[in-house]
């Protein structure tokens, strides 16, 4: 293409490249082994990524600080990032499925037995207090927009 002048080189240090002569290209019976660039296609528009507490109604959004001030108040204990102790991820589906007892603590995403041990107690009390406080609160919504509503 330099050859043909179609693009020209300058000279120096910082050499750069330029474009030349492109008159012959533009006849219909040119042909220069170069292809046409790929039109861009305009971006997809991105879903917006719903907030993981938006599935939390006012109540359950309450509970979820009170996990977090518990959370952040056995992190000092301890001596650690909150988030070691549970992430907000597992706070939230805390209070979505409110667990009762161990074995449904450990149905909690990213309750495992060793953190069960350690803190599973103190959350399942936190919770209970909560629920006994609200009887009548509905703490979460499903996907499909349907309540959940804690038990008495």
């Amino acid at each position: 293409m330099i050859r043909e002048g179609y693009v020209i080189q300058t000279e120096g240090d910082y050499s750069v490249l330029r474009i030349g002569d492109i008159s012959r290209l533009k006849k219909e019976d040119a042909y220069v082994g170069i292809r046409k660039a790929e039109e861009k296609k305009a971006p997809e528009l991105k879903k917006k990524k719903a907030k993981s507490t938006d599935a939390l109604t006012g109540a359950g959004y309450k509970l979820f600080e009170r996990l977090r001030q518990l959370r952040l108040t056995i992190a000092k204990e301890e001596g650690m990032p909150p988030y070691i102790i549970f992430s907000d991820k597992t706070l939230i589906d805390m209070c979505a499925k409110h667990p009762e007892n161990e074995e449904e603590m450990l149905g909690v995403s990213g309750v495992g037995e060793n953190k069960l041990h350690k803190y599973g107690q103190r959350f399942l009390d936190e919770i209970a207090v909560f629920l006994k406080e609200n009887p009548e609160a509905v703490v979460s919504m499903s996907e499909e927009g349907n309540m959940s509503k804690t038990e008495a």
